[in-house]
């Protein structure tokens, strides 16, 4: 039984949680600071589940003739997936492993090959470029932290796409509020279903996604480990001697 059929905002989300709570030992202890608390707890958790559509933001900053930057202070850790720098000849910055960037930008330090990595709420570009002051010549692209919900009115990024998420959240809060008082048993249920939730949202998100095709790029990368020569444009062959003559191709 539900208190709410949809839950759209933090006022829907508070009373099925309350709701929720009410069987429980915990009812009379739980105040409404500590629901609206864990709410927005449980909506961070969640928006770091997945990469949501919803989610993804960029940013610009300026050049600075440095390798590492700080990320956007409203980035989620690890999660910037391109970056380009005005003015160059081919502005797109290659995403790399940051051990495989140290270990190219290493061996390798006078190519022009152009990388990036993340490293946690910092990013490492190479070539350093130079100072560019007020030109926000760097455009970033990644996924934004979610927003803490503070008015009754406020909705969460799946209150307009699929409200059953918000659901998740709501298990994932009693999950925590649950998890001292009344064992990590009860707790961990409703830490699962809120997961499967999720999951199952996602899953429509990235099926519906699949019949969108890179220009330009195929549906399948399958290397040609036997062709006979090398080529550096046919899409889908291997090139051994790019590979081994500078390390990122």
């Amino acid at each position: 039984m539900s208190a709410t059929t949809f839950l759209t905002t933090l006022s829907d989300m508070t009373a099925e949680l309350q709701f929720q709570l009410q069987a429980s030992a915990l009812s009379p202890i739980v105040t409404s600071s500590v629901i609206q608390t864990e709410l927005n707890n449980a909506y961070a958790w969640a928006g770091r589940q997945f990469k949501w559509p919803a989610l993804k933001a960029a940013r610009t900053a300026d050049t600075n003739e440095q390798a590492n930057y700080d990320y956007p202070t409203d980035f989620q850790p690890e999660s910037i997936t391109r970056v380009e720098i005005a003015g160059l000849t081919n502005p797109v910055f290659e995403r790399k492993d940051f051990e495989d960037y140290l270990d190219y930008t290493e061996n390798f330090p006078t190519n022009t090959d152009q990388i990036f990595a993340n490293y946690w709420t910092q990013f490492f570009i190479f070539p350093i470029q130079v100072a560019n002051p007020g030109s926000s010549n760097m455009s970033i692209w990644g996924y934004k932290n979610v927003t803490p919900m503070v008015n009754t009115t406020d909705v969460t990024i799946f209150s307009n796409y699929d409200p059953l998420a918000n659901m998740a959240i709501v298990k994932q809060a009693k999950a925590v509020i649950q998890a001292p008082l009344e064992g990590k048993n009860p707790a961990m249920v409703e830490d699962a279903e809120a997961k499967e939730i999720l999951a199952t949202i996602f899953g429509k998100i990235k099926e519906d996604s699949m019949n969108d095709q890179r220009l330009d790029h195929p549906m399948f990368r399958v290397p040609d480990y036997f062709s006979g020569s090398v080529s550096t444009t046919d899409i889908g062959s291997f090139n051994v001697t790019t590979i081994q003559g500078s390390g990122f191709n």
